[in-house]
């Protein structure tokens, strides 16, 4: 039995390797003399070496897929693959920069500078509202990068002429007869 394994468009002649004719006992595509235990019909190429894929299986390597310059940078790190039947898997394991910033003081965009687009950093509290008049702070609780609603303080009200600064604005009973 002839092969083409060299892919040439031509049968390949007695003598050529590869795609040689078989010898009795041979397994068809067998490398002269070898035994066929790798890819059906395309034979053993010492060490399951596929030169078409450019791998040898078995082997890893570490690999990035992410834009030039953020690897290793911020949250993104490369990964690996492995080659099998003389093709490279995919990258496992690696992680390649977000669209933005997740404000969880991690440089997740990979750019070198952490939480650059957030307004505050995710659990951090503020006083928040006044203190004048009857009306007391209240606290913000950052978010996802953003400030939270005012809770906890005393918000103004309308003037109730009571002798009190009941709209906190420095004034009491202002408007009052």
């Amino acid at each position: 039995m002839s092969l083409d394994a060299d892919v040439d468009g031509a049968v390949d002649a007695p003598g050529e390797g590869v795609g040689a004719v078989d010898a009795p006992g041979e397994d068809a595509g067998a490398v002269d003399g070898a035994t066929d235990t790798s890819v059906e019909g395309v034979g053993d190429m010492a060490p399951d070496i596929m030169p078409e894929f450019g791998c040898t299986s078995g082997t890893a390597q570490v690999c990035y897929t992410g834009p030039t310059g953020t690897e290793n940078v911020g949250v993104c790190v490369g990964g690996s693959q492995t080659c099998t039947n003389g093709a490279w898997s995919s990258c496992i394991g690696e992680v390649l920069p977000a669209p933005t910033d997740a404000c969880d003081t991690l440089d997740n965009n990979c750019n070198g500078m952490t939480d650059e687009f957030c307004a505050c950093t995710p659990g951090a509290t503020q006083p928040c509202g006044s203190d004048v008049g009857l009306c007391k702070k209240g606290t913000q609780t950052c978010s996802s990068g953003m400030w939270g609603t005012c809770a906890g303080g005393t918000n103004p009200t309308t003037e109730t002429c009571d002798g009190a600064d009941n709209n906190c604005n420095g004034q009491t009973d202002e408007g009052c007869p």
